[in-house]
């Protein structure tokens, strides 16, 4: 009997010292588990809803034929080439387009596809972030920790919640094109130099920029790094051929992409990006720490927030005092200098780069303090430890304390950036702040705990790092529930009576909407990025219509038809009756709305103007233009103007009527006369591609309603080519002689041929050097052979 219970015990006792060894060997598939459960626990709402999207690739037989791709369009949809816009710029992919196209076969399973493939993406991200960790040498757990963490940072949860997914699925690549980089590094294989480069090309092709950029400056650090390594410190030659094999790797994969970047290289040249980002205060160092600090400011911008977690900066502290090197230091003066930048907004790409490289930090000091425990004389050491710590925890006990006593700061603070919040407003925001900063407090406290009793041997290893990794995911999760709700109270849907109004107008026409309902779907005169064409950007800064609308920094357009007066605590809207409205500035914006093709106006603030009739009146409104031009039309004269002043200021007169007159830069092939009598008929239209009939019966100038770009746009008039004409600056033109014709306009940029040809002669190099890698990696890694 007892002898039974002993052989028991013993089965028991060995099963449970051969687990730890167990989970070390199968830690990446246990992470990939993990991570599956808790992408679905914590994305549960976004799966379960039904929601009908756009097909975010072009199916892959649609790339037979070049004319059937949609190209960048400089039609004024975001007053930009389509480069910008998510949903255009992702379909001409042609990798996730073949991927995408391989996931149509589990649609009977599968309730949401296109969230099916970003798990995947993002599990592709976990699982490269753990293999990256691991070749830098970290322990399965610390790597694991790393690569489960990188699911939630707030700046990528929050693109989900968007569905704006520009950013999301380049990042996920951004821990495989760095794992096959530092194997490139550490043992120049052609198979590692091909996958480096797929990556790279897979990212790129994804197109976007901020992303991409902090790749390659990633690729940057980790070169530096290697290259501090003592083993090739004193090899310059060594030094030199690995750097040439990053360059190779980065010129192939542009090469591979050159038929996206070709265009926009070309198209570059005429775009503005306008800098609006805020002078650097010290008090922006707090969003680091507290992501609400700048209250209602930060709720609208929340995906540029620069925070890293308290846990996570906290270890990575440990990175810095227990692996002194200079690899450590390359780090921290990395990950400074993107709070520094991020914090004032002059280089996005720092906002995804500064939570990766904490990570990665935190990981080395995770790992660090593992091997610490194991040291003779650690408990001796573990002195300088505790000053860390204590100075750590003092420092968010003192900023709890310094919100918990100096309300009116805080208050103070948040008046500079909302000059008219109300007190019930800045109260909320304030028992925010103190929450906050009461969880920051009792994280690091916990962390504290944990690593003291760690350090003392009272807790086994597996509970301090899965203890760690609750802390850390709880930490991230706050941040990121209180964002996703945020974002989802900014993007609600149009309500139904809005939308059938826009879906079943059969006019082709533009909206402008200064609200923050979900408008992706029509064709909006302002769009979602930042980049403008030039000639756009002059319009824009001349009219202020892309101005923000709400209160305290107000639109134009609809300041003129309101003023702000105070009633009792609250700020309310008083109308000005259009009589005491400047005639000049209203006449001219009408016809700024008209030339766009404006049908529809959707905004905060009421128009008291019998031009445009109120077609919805709750929560916000929606005005119907009486008189909008149609997407093309005729007009009885032409005057020549040299340049944008003269032109801007001919339209800014009482008498103007686009109508009438439209005004060019160099002179016309003729005169044209009156076309009251020529008709037009739209017969075909999408963003890029155009066709008409028209019956013109005198010499006749025909305007187009989309933006003038001096590549690109071709013109075809009974299929003979034919010129465009810059027209009323930020427009284009032709002219037409009388008879029946058939016009043609559509954008098709010559070097995207090119590109084509470039990205098809680099693929076959690719494959070359994959084939061939393949075929030594597997020689050398025989069995029987060294």
């Amino acid at each position: 009997m007892n002898g039974s219970i002993v052989a028991k015990t013993g089965k028991k006792l060995l099963f449970l010292s051969k687990a730890p060894a167990f989970l070390e060997r199968q830690a990446f598939w246990l992470t990939l588990f993990v991570a599956i459960l808790l992408l679905l626990a914590f994305y549960h709402q976004s799966i379960l809803p039904q929601v009908t999207q756009q097909a975010p690739y072009l199916p892959i037989d649609r790339y037979t034929s070049l004319e059937r791709i949609p190209l960048w369009n400089p039609a004024i949809y975001s007053g930009m080439p389509v480069w910008g816009n998510p949903p255009d710029i992702s379909r001409i992919n042609i990798i996730d387009s073949a991927l995408f196209s391989l996931l149509q076969v589990t649609r009977p399973f599968v309730p949401d596809i296109h969230f099916f493939y970003l798990l995947l993406n993002l599990l592709l991200c976990s699982g490269f972030m753990y293999g990256f960790m691991r070749q830098l040498g970290i322990r399965p757990a610390a790597a694991a920790y790393t690569a489960l963490l990188v699911l939630f940072i707030p700046q990528i949860v929050i693109h989900v919640v968007d569905i704006q997914w520009l950013n999301i699925l380049p990042f996920c690549l951004t821990p495989a094109v760095l794992y096959y980089t530092l194997l490139l590094l550490e043992q120049r294989r052609l198979l590692w130099f091909a996958l480096g480069a797929f990556f790279l090309t897979f990212q790129l092709l994804r197109a976007s920029a901020e992303v991409t950029i902090m790749t390659l400056a990633l690729i940057l650090v980790l070169y530096i790094v290697y290259s501090l390594h003592w083993r090739v410190k004193t090899k310059v030659r060594t030094f030199m051929s690995r750097g040439a094999l990053c360059l190779a790797m980065i010129g192939l994969s542009s090469l591979l992409a050159a038929y996206v970047y070709l265009p926009f290289l070309e198209f570059i040249r005429y775009i503005i990006l306008p800098e609006n980002a805020r002078p650097f205060s010290f008090d922006d160092i707090f969003l680091c720490a507290y992501p609400s600090f700048n209250g209602q400011l930060v709720d609208m911008e929340t995906r540029f927030i620069p925070y890293f977690g308290v846990i996570v900066l906290f270890l990575a502290g440990f990175a810095i005092l227990l692996r002194r090197n200079w690899r450590t230091f390359l780090l921290l003066s990395a990950s400074i200098g993107c709070v520094v930048i991020s914090l004032s907004g002059h280089w996005r790409p720092a906002i995804y780069a500064t939570p990766f490289i904490f990570l990665i930090l935190a990981g080395i000091g995770l790992n660090a303090l593992v091997k610490y425990r194991h040291k003779e004389h650690a408990r001796k050491k573990a002195r300088w430890l505790d000053v860390y710590m204590l100075i750590v925890w003092g420092v968010f006990s003192v900023g709890f304390m310094i919100f918990l006593i100096n309300k009116p700061g805080y208050m103070h603070h948040i008046l500079e950036q909302m000059p008219l919040l109300t007190l019930t407003d800045q109260n909320m925001h304030y028992r925010t702040m103190l929450l906050e900063g009461a969880i920051a407090f009792v994280l690091i406290s916990l962390a504290f705990l944990l690593i003291r009793l760690y350090i003392d041997e009272k807790i086994h290893v597996g509970l301090f790092f899965v203890s760690l990794l609750a802390l850390s995911l709880g930490d991230y999760m706050i941040a990121d529930y209180r964002l996703m709700a945020v974002r989802k109270e900014q993007a609600p849907e149009l309500p139904a009576i809005v939308s059938a109004e826009l879906k079943n107008d059969k006019d082709v026409y533009r909206i402008f909407s200064t609200t923050e309902h979900s408008l992706a779907e029509y064709f909006s005169i302002l769009g979602e990025t930042r980049s403008v064409l030039k000639t756009y950007y002059a319009f824009l800064d001349r009219t202020g219509l892309n101005e923000t609308d709400v209160r305290g920094m107000r639109n134009p357009f609809f300041a003129k038809y309101t003023r702000l007066v105070a009633r009792g605590d609250d700020i309310v809207e008083e109308p000005i009756p259009v009589d005491y409205i400047d005639p000049v500035r209203l006449q001219f914006d009408r016809m700024m709305l008209d030339l766009l093709n404006v049908k529809y106006i959707v905004c905060q603030s009421p128009i008291h103007d019998a031009n445009y009739f109120c077609i919805y009146d709750s929560s916000f409104f929606v005005y119907r233009n009486s008189s909008f031009l149609p997407r093309a039309f005729f007009v009885d004269s032409v005057f020549v103007l040299p340049g944008r002043r003269a032109i801007f200021d001919a339209m800014q007169t009482a008498n103007y009527d686009p109508r009438q007159l439209a005004f060019i830069e160099q002179y016309p092939p003729f005169s044209v006369g009156k076309s009251d009598s020529s008709r037009l008929e739209i017969t075909s239209f999408r963003a890029g591609r155009m066709t008409m009939d028209v019956d013109v019966k005198h010499p006749s100038m025909l305007v187009l309603s989309e933006v003038y770009h001096p590549v690109g746009w071709r013109l075809f008039i009974d299929d003979q080519k034919a010129d465009l004409y810059k027209t009323n600056y930020f427009l284009i033109s032709m002219f037409l002689q009388p008879g029946q014709h058939r016009i043609r306009l559509e954008f098709q940029p010559t070097l995207f041929r090119l590109g084509v040809s470039i990205s098809i002669v680099s693929l076959v190099f690719w494959l070359g050097a994959f084939v061939t890698g393949v075929i030594f990696y597997l020689r050398k890694n025989k069995p029987g052979t060294r």
